[in-house]
């Protein structure tokens, strides 16, 4: 393949590999505690480009050309990574918190993650829009146990409450005093980046991620929901530079097919 092809035909499909991204950033810019992604790319090794056959110098032996370098081309580009930012700021913007007054959204204001008990293992959201079901026990938006320390969280049909440290307090019926049930089991981990997005708001940990630790500095906040860490007007800005990347790199494709289409065509019938 022409090597002018090959570098703008990468550059497309890197470019729509991205614009899938923030496509789905921007789908999820209201979805609680959603966490962005980025995409980082990998060039190919440059090529040193030298004019040929330019000041032949002749010695006794034979020739040899001195000709200058031009300089370097580049070769294409891959999609080397798309990772999740976990920051807390997106440009000028800060996560939003929503006050909701409903005492089973819970919000984390710091690092870590709450543990999720699904059908395929454990598994860690920042998204704290829990609600009971009807057997009395905690549980997510998509039905799975919330845990805690001593495992499924049970609060009934009583009041319930949790406080900064992630204690989970039940009143009972007829009862003026608060009783400590459980504590809600935090989790953070040493390198963030090891760990991988399963769908519905859910991360799962890889060995990169390292062991696991306790949350430090981390306060849970209920009757509150944390927003999307998404910029939309960055997004859109990103989006837009990538289109344009797109479409100067098809442009470069096409250029490239209509000079060997005159290669092939029009110069060959001269030979």
């Amino acid at each position: 393949m022409n090597l002018g092809i090959f570098s703008a035909a990468s550059g497309m499909l890197a470019q729509a590999h991205k614009i899938d991204v923030i496509a789905n950033n921007l789908a999820n810019v209201n979805t609680t505690g959603f966490k962005k992604d980025e995409v980082l790319f990998k060039a190919f090794p440059e090529r040193l480009m030298a004019r040929v056959y330019d000041n032949v110098v002749k010695i006794p032996i034979g020739s040899y050309d001195i000709a200058p370098i031009v300089g370097k081309m580049g070769t294409g580009v891959e999609v080397n990574n798309v990772f999740t930012r976990f920051e807390k700021r997106d440009g000028e913007a800060i996560i939003p918190f929503k006050k909701t007054e409903n005492k089973f959204d819970l919000a984390l204001d710091g690092e870590g993650f709450f543990t999720v008990q699904t059908d395929q293992g454990e598994m860690y959201t920042r998204a704290g829009a829990f609600t009971v079901n009807q057997d009395g026990y905690l549980v997510d938006m998509n039905g799975f146990f919330v845990m805690g320390d001593k495992g499924k969280i049970e609060v009934g049909q009583a009041d319930f409450k949790v406080d900064e440290k992630g204690v989970v307090a039940v009143k009972d019926d007829l009862s003026a005093e608060w009783r400590e049930t459980d504590t809600l089991k935090m989790t953070d981990f040493y390198d963030k980046r090891g760990l991988v997005k399963k769908g519905k708001n859910y991360f799962t940990a890889t060995d990169e991620a390292g062991e696991k630790k306790n949350p430090e500095d981390l306060k849970i906040l209920q009757g509150w929901l944390e927003g999307s860490n998404v910029n939309p007007v960055l997004e859109m800005t990103q989006m837009i530079e990538v289109q344009r990347t797109y479409e100067a790199c098809q442009k470069a494709v096409q250029a490239e097919d209509q000079i060997l289409g005159r290669a092939v065509n029009d110069i060959l019938k001269t030979v």
